[in-house]
């Protein structure tokens, strides 16, 4: 049988690192002891925090910690700062110990800049401050005493002075005159510091008129005061003496005028270093004893900055308003888009290398095209030459601009007779290019063409298309309409009686496609379609860079109302079929061509077998290739208009979605992903086809979209035509 054998349990605490013996004492028993080792732990010395600002002259203080240390009882820090001058360190030195293991440093801002504030302690790593010594929100300098006055001739001296009570090492002081001619001041700098707090400032007035003296440092005024000199007027202050605005947006300033004794009227006339960015109305204001103020408008027309500033007598005034004008992000309407009485249809869109917008509509029986000019200070939309009478009969008229922005319309009238017609941009009038006229000669010739002259018949379609190669010699398409039955004549010569025959021409609503080669001379190119084409859409390298090939597409009712695009290679080819007729599979509708630099030609349509969705397409390895998918739109997708940026052919595409409200969607092709990717957020738009007749352009001078749709409010029966712009 055994026994348990009686024990303790003792804890043993560590205090500090060294060597010592336990020992165990019992009366009668002898005393045994442990002998018991307690390492040093080093741990980690780190400042609170990374970085900080201090404001010239004045202090800040951070702390350094010793942390997680064990026996440790005396690391000697020493600080330091690079590049020096900068910042200084109260105190230089401190000792840290697991028992005294912080320490507090203070941080004095000398000079502006940033610095580097070092802490080394002997093996230890310790991460560094970083410092910026800024100016206070408080200035620094100040001016013992300002003349408000001088004649013109005098000096005064004035005493600039470091108003701190804070140590400073360096601070240089820029002095300035906003006109020199008015008021000269010398010197032009000066360096403050503590040992040397102060600088004479002589002042000296000149012409007459006002200057504004200013201390800055960095660019940035820190103490200022309006010196005038010998006017009967002293100056013209404005209120706000600046404005912020969008574009778009407008502020009010009052003006005032200042003045000594009594001053009969003064035209005070206003102007705006940038009248594309700023306008300011009205542009005069007479002021005087009895009417000393006035109101003046500032309006933000483009994204900048500008100054308003006025003038007295010739002479500019002290007091100017800055002006800064900032775009609005996502998507902008572009002002004053010209009314329409009715609705805006069939609208078209071009755009030229200098940023100019051309928009061209089609009312009830009117085709017009204005021009936005962005550089112009008001009226920034202009009409161009005059209105032509149209159909509303005619879908898709078609805009287009050649590669010296020559004008182009291709339409048809209300009798539905094919129309081009051309004119420069500060033009009257259109001038037309070539009269779209079918000859029909009586056969044969010999003896008929002596006797009977050949017919003439116009040209009557629709589904007009426009596209300018780099010869600059357009090519108009059309459904071709045109209907003219046979003519027979008889006619005697000598006894013999000759039958002419003078054939008649059914167009059968089929593609008939003419290039103008000058002096009102067309080469033809009649029915090359294999049945009824519709919603033909032309196409050609962008910029003018290469002539061909040429692209049309067209709803092709010869394979199942589907897509169907042809080519003509060389200028004495024939339009044949690219990859296959139908390309589409299905139905089509809302068809939309584009070419990029490489010549590459892509197609966009509704699919109508495919919920009516989105398809883009492009012709590459020889056959028609799918890009971004067949789910592009939510819903059914109408309206669509197809675009490539020329500096990186991408590719972007504007529709209406019936799933997303009846919205305009643009969008981008992302390489990367296989998918188009939205451009800001859906336009909204009003029921029924308010925002249909979409056009897509992309501006070469900012590389992003530019869309115009048929907009207006429903309730007025109006539809204006909108033209947005997308800020990233």
């Amino acid at each position: 049988m055994s026994s348990a054998i009686p024990s303790c349990t003792v804890t043993v605490v560590a205090n500090q690192s060294g060597s010592t013996n336990i020992y165990a004492s019992a009366t009668g028993y002898s005393s045994p002891y442990l002998l018991i080792n307690v390492p040093v732990q080093a741990g980690s010395i780190a400042f609170n925090i990374s970085s900080l600002s201090i404001n010239l002259s004045e202090s800040a203080t951070v702390n350094l910690t010793l942390n997680n240390s064990g026996g440790v009882t005396s690391v000697p820090v020493v600080f330091s700062s690079s590049p020096s001058g900068i910042i200084s360190t109260t105190p230089s030195t401190c000792t840290l110990s697991t028992t005294n293991n912080v320490c507090s440093v203070q941080i004095n801002g000398l000079q502006l800049g940033t610095a580097t504030l070092n802490a080394t302690a002997e093996g230890y790593t310790i991460t560094p401050i970083l410092a910026n010594v800024i100016m206070p929100s408080t200035s620094l300098v100040a001016f013992s005493s300002v003349p408000t006055s001088l004649v013109s001739g005098e000096s005064f001296t004035t005493v600039m002075y470091l108003n701190s009570s804070g140590a400073v090492s360096s601070l240089p002081v820029a002095l300035t005159s906003t006109s020199s001619s008015v008021v000269s001041v010398n010197p032009q700098s000066c360096t403050l510091s503590t040992a040397s707090p102060s600088c004479n400032v002589v002042l000296t007035g000149g012409q007459t008129g006002n200057s504004t003296i200013g201390a800055s440092v960095n660019g940035t005024l820190y103490e200022s005061f309006i010196t005038s000199v010998s006017p009967a007027v002293n100056d013209v202050s404005f209120n706000p003496n600046s404005a912020n605005m969008y574009l778009g947006q407008s502020a009010q300033i009052a003006v005032q005028l200042s003045y000594s004794g009594t001053v009969g009227s003064v035209p005070i006339n206003f102007y705006s270093t940038e009248s594309n960015i700023a306008t300011v109305s009205p542009s005069t204001c007479q002021l005087s004893s009895l009417s000393s103020s006035c109101n003046i408008t500032v309006s933000g027309i483009g994204a900048g900055n500008a100054v308003i500033y006025a003038k007295i007598q010739g002479e500019s005034v002290n007091q100017t308003v800055p002006v800064s004008v900032e775009p609005l992000s996502g998507w902008n309407s572009l002002p004053n888009t010209p009314q329409v009485s009715g609705r805006s249809n069939n609208i078209g869109e071009a755009l030229d290398q200098y940023g100019n917008i051309y928009l061209s509509y089609q009312t009830s029986n009117s085709l017009y095209v204005y021009r936005y000019d962005p550089s112009l200070a008001s009226s920034a939309w202009q009409q161009v030459a005059s209105s032509l009478s149209s159909s509303s009969l005619s879908p898709y008229s078609s805009l287009y601009l050649s590669g010296v922005n020559d004008i182009y319309l291709g339409y048809t009238s209300n009798d539905q007779r094919v129309y081009s017609q051309y004119a420069l941009p500060d033009s009257a009038s259109w001038q037309q290019r070539g009269p779209l006229v079918l000859n029909l000669p009586y056969e044969p010739q010999t003896p008929c063409l002596s006797q009977f002259p050949d017919r003439t018949v116009d040209m009557l379609g629709s589904y007009v298309a426009l596209t300018i190669p780099g010869d600059n010699r357009p090519y108009i398409g059309f459904q071709d309409n045109t209907l003219i039955g046979t003519d027979v004549k008889t006619m005697t010569v000598e006894s013999t009686t000759y039958t002419c025959v003078s054939s008649g021409y059914n167009g059968g609503g089929m593609l008939s496609i003419w290039n103008y080669l000058g002096a009102s001379t067309w080469l033809v190119n009649n029915k090359i379609s294999a049945g009824y084409a519709s919603q033909i859409k032309m196409a050609v390298t962008p910029n003018g860079g290469t002539t061909y090939p040429i692209y049309v597409a067209y709803v092709d009712a010869a394979n199942n109302n589907s897509v169907t695009v042809q080519q003509r290679s060389s200028s004495i080819s024939s339009w044949s079929v690219v990859g296959s007729a139908g390309i589409s599979g299905g139905q089509a509708n809302f068809i939309s061509l584009a070419v990029n630099s490489t010549g590459t030609p892509y197609i966009a349509y509704q699919d109508v077998p495919n919920s009516r969705k989105l398809i883009i397409k492009n012709y590459s390895g020889g056959s028609w290739q799918n890009i971004g998918g067949t789910q592009i739109s939510v819903g059914t997708a109408s309206y669509i208009s197809l675009a490539i940026r020329e500096s990186d052919n991408v590719p972007f595409v504007a529709y209406q979605d019936s799933g997303v409200n009846d919205s305009i969607i643009v969008k981008y092709y992302d390489t990367t992903t296989n998918s188009w990717l939205a451009v800001g957020d859906p336009i909204a738009t009003y029921f029924g086809n308010y925002g249909a007749y979409t056009a897509l352009q992309i501006s070469s001078v900012t590389g992003q979209p530019i869309v115009s749709f048929q907009g207006g409010t429903p309730s007025t029966g109006n539809s204006s035509a909108s033209v947005m712009f997308y800020v990233p």
